[in-house]
């Protein structure tokens, strides 16, 4: 199959060729090769691959926070037509959070541990938008029920410390979706919770993203989730990461019941398979 997703319609990202490296002293490290993509309004795409592969390289690549030893060293990032890479940091700033969003693994990379939640709700549309401090509170009120998490109001008032891993995680994904962006990174959102709230949360991310029809990328060990979540899942090869193959996810409807459907097991075994070639 190509390794690249060819719409239609027009799209709101396009990667072309992106290679990524990241530059120690002595040397140039590759970690993507050649990643083609392009993804139209209210798509989720999940990237799967061993640990190491690059899937997070790809997110952060979009976000343009490859810290000081990435570099994007071939390629181009589009988004709504426009060329992140020739955006200067301020033009980035201005489109992270109310345009682009990520969620990390790790929800405190998110939250500020000494900073109430309503503060931290609060500041990203009085910051973004100019809300007063009554109409920013009434956001995050929003978002907080959004995420369905109980009694709003003591969560807006708790410190993160306080809270348990899935709330954090609720938390960190009410953060990202208050200024309403149309584009999400999820880096491994859901990898430090139960299985069982896992899969509560994947219903609850999928009823979100039918609701407000963002266009989101995944990146997840969990092929499963990728399967469910995902209108395209791209599998990618071992460091440096190369996309290896896209398939195609059939389920127009997604509700708990369709895990244990003959497909779903045949398209998650599928991929596995196509994993295990490169051990």
């Amino acid at each position: 199959m190509s390794n690249s997703i060819t719409n239609h319609i027009e799209p709101i990202l396009e990667i072309d060729n992106l290679s990524i490296s990241f530059f120690t002293r002595l040397r140039e490290i590759p970690a993507v090769m050649d990643f083609s993509c392009s993804m139209k309004p209210g798509e989720a795409l999940g990237l799967v691959g061993e640990s190491g592969c690059g899937k997070s390289t790809v997110a952060l690549g979009v976000m343009q926070d490859l810290g000081v030893n990435g570099r994007i060293v071939e390629g181009t990032i589009k988004f709504k037509g426009q060329n992140l890479n020739d955006m200067s940091s301020r033009e980035l700033q201005k489109i992270r959070g109310s345009e682009i969003a990520m969620i990390y693994q790790e929800p405190m990379a998110s939250l500020n541990p000494s900073m109430r939640i309503a503060q931290q709700l609060m500041e990203v549309p009085s910051i973004h938008e100019g809300l007063s401090k009554t109409d920013a509170y009434q956001r995050a009120l929003e978002v907080v029920n959004d995420v369905k998490l109980p009694d709003p109001e003591r969560i807006l008032n708790s410190y993160p410390h306080q809270l348990s891993g899935g709330m954090k995680m609720r938390l960190s994904l009410a953060r990202s979706l208050v200024l309403d962006p149309k584009y999400i990174l999820l880096d491994e959102p859901l990898s430090a919770v139960d299985e069982l709230t896992r899969e509560v949360l994947q219903e609850e991310l999928h009823s979100m993203w039918t609701r407000d029809k963002f266009t989101a990328i995944l990146v997840t060990h969990n092929i499963a989730e990728a399967v469910y979540l995902s209108n395209r899942v791209v599998v990618m090869s071992p460091r440096p990461g190369k996309i290896t193959d896209i398939i195609d996810i059939p389920f127009k409807k997604r509700t708990p019941d369709i895990r244990s459907k003959p497909q779903f097991s045949k398209l998650v075994n599928d991929i596995a398979g196509k994993l295990r070639t490169w051990k």
